[in-house]
């Protein structure tokens, strides 16, 4: 497995994300990198408006058209916020 990064980027998510969910729908893709996939992930935090929560996320597919990320939610010791 290769991970897929690009240092601080960073999007808004256009909903409310209960814990499980495993697709969301953010602002914006262009700063991500390409070629995400299952085998080949990237890994995101996932944080509220002022940073007292968060999670770690992998993303596993990246809808460009639809703005839509495809998540393995609660990894690295984290849970899955709602």
């Amino acid at each position: 497995m290769a991970l897929k990064y690009a240092d601080n980027v960073g999007t808004q998510l256009f909903d409310a994300l209960p814990a499980a969910n495993v697709y969301v729908v953010v602002e914006s893709v262009s700063s991500f990198p390409t070629g995400i996939s299952i085998t080949d992930p990237a890994v995101a935090t996932l944080a509220n408006d002022d940073n007292s929560l968060s999670e770690q996320v992998k993303i596993t597919n990246i809808d460009r058209p639809t703005k839509t990320f495809t998540l393995v939610r609660g990894q690295y010791g984290s849970t899955a916020l709602d």
